[in-house]
């Protein structure tokens, strides 16, 4: 099997189980705007509680001002959050 082969027969494959706890989901709102209406619902399953963040912009600009900063603030406020 070749690796791409092998790539697609994990995928088919995993089946993801749900997370114990809370999670935060961080998607960029032009691709999440094609794929889903509602991703908290798309997301439900595999955690206890998801909190569901889009950033304004395409599928980089998290990683670049101003998104990047925006990013940094959710990471550092679920971070700060934490007992």
């Amino acid at each position: 099997m070749s690796v791409h082969d092998n790539l697609l027969h994990a995928l088919a494959m995993h089946r993801p189980t749900a997370y114990p706890g809370q999670a935060l989901v961080v998607l960029h709102a032009e691709e999440t705007a094609v794929y889903t209406e509602n991703p908290a619902r798309d997301w439900a399953a595999l955690a206890d509680h998801v909190d569901i963040e889009v950033l304004p912009g395409a599928e980089h600009a998290m990683l670049e001002e101003p998104g990047s900063g925006r990013l940094a603030e959710l990471i550092h406020d679920r971070l700060s959050s934490i007992d």
